[in-house]
């Protein structure tokens, strides 16, 4: 974990190393599961450049202008989708090096087209949007956990023997975003809080 923010923070004070280590371990991740050497798969996680991606993203956002972004957007999405229906289909691996790849790319592509619009006024994503965007991270730490522990109090209820999964599966997205929220508004934000009085 330490390894992977170290990466992290490296990756947004130099901006060349970001680009560098995105090339290099978009192409090492396809070859991931032939890797035996454990630091070695360390740093070739796709995890790691699905953040490397999204710096891309927020760079390519805030010094570049590109054209329609909304179909930008689209077309992220779509890469989305497929790698979605692959993954169903059995065409790609669901925890392998290339559907995580395309998961990261088309991740980036929807950022960095849906942000653009909403800075050049094409796109409003209102407070609530704004709300939820805000909370995502705070969603990417706690979710695994809230789902673990929703799935086990649904399955001590006996919910999974007369509910449909589809369903369970919403009910702990519900609560997995629920736990975020509260997360967000009653802890980051008073830490963002106090962090801006600190700087300014």
């Amino acid at each position: 974990e330490m390894f992977f923010y170290s990466i992290f923070a490296f990756d947004i004070v130099r901006l060349e190393v970001c680009l560098g280590v995105a090339l290099i371990v978009a192409l090492a991740v396809i070859w991931h599961p032939a890797v035996e050497n454990p630091v070695l798969r360390l740093f070739i996680a796709y995890r790691n450049l699905e953040f490397v991606a999204g710096i891309a993203a927020a760079y390519l956002v805030l010094h570049t202008r590109p054209p329609r972004p909304l179909l930008i957007a689209a077309l992220g999405a779509a890469l989305f989708l497929a790698a979605g229906v692959c993954e169903n289909v059995g065409i790609l691996n669901w925890d392998g090096g290339l559907s995580g790849t395309l998961f990261s790319v088309a991740s980036a592509i929807m950022i960095l087209g849906v942000a653009t619009a909403e800075r050049r006024g094409e796109l409003s994503i209102g407070r609530i949007g704004e709300f939820f965007g805000g909370q995502s991270y705070a969603l990417y730490l706690v979710h695994v956990v809230v789902v673990g522990l929703s799935f086990h109090m649904l399955a001590t209820m006996g919910a999974f023997k007369w509910v449909p999964a589809e369903l369970l599966v919403l009910v702990a997205t519900a609560f997995s975003i629920a736990a975020a929220s509260a997360v967000y508004k009653m802890f980051e934000l008073p830490v963002q809080k106090q962090l801006r009085r600190v700087v300014a």
